[in-house]
């Protein structure tokens, strides 16, 4: 693109959780980093924890921008068991609560670290964006804010009954 173009991603904003297409928002970024971090991972650790060795396509990416005052509560996502979320954070460091097997687990997310959960099987929450933690403190923009930005498997293949998947 020529110096100074402008360019926008059209996402679609799902107000219901019961929208026909909730994990399409037609944003499509960091999944081939998703791909080889799962790849090294099952290299290292399928043993251990063997959903890291199931390969399935990836959803559509979502992006989520947080200010330091959000909150987000203690929750699982809508999406089916089973699929894996890799949350990559830039910006603002966030507190981290999670509860994989029930058990709390308390950490500070950074800017470049990765997270992941089963959004599903896993709760989770973000109880504080942490101001001034920003490793790009002149930034305009990842200097006050923190994003996130979520990369999904998509669910499971279900078999028909006519041995056909869907």
């Amino acid at each position: 693109s020529r110096r100074g173009a402008r360019a926008a991603i059209a996402v679609d904003w799902h107000r219901s959780k019961r929208s026909a297409t909730p994990w399409k928002t037609g944003v499509r970024v960091l999944i081939d980093a998703a791909t080889a971090l799962q790849k090294q991972l099952s290299k290292d650790f399928a043993k251990k924890y063997p959903c890291l060795a199931v390969r399935r396509p990836w959803n559509d990416t979502e992006v989520l921008v947080t200010t330091p005052g959000c909150k987000l509560g203690k929750h699982r996502d809508a999406q089916p068991a089973g699929s894996l979320l890799f949350i990559f954070c830039c910006g603002l460091s966030c507190q981290s609560l999670s509860w994989p097997g029930g058990e709390l687990v308390e950490s500070v997310l950074e800017s470049g670290d990765v997270m992941i959960i089963d959004g599903k099987r896993t709760a989770h929450a973000v109880p504080a964006v942490l101001e001034d933690t920003s490793p790009m403190p002149c930034c305009p923009w990842l200097g006050k804010r923190r994003m996130a930005v979520l990369v999904r498997q998509s669910p499971h293949l279900q078999p028909k009954k006519n041995g056909v998947d869907t």
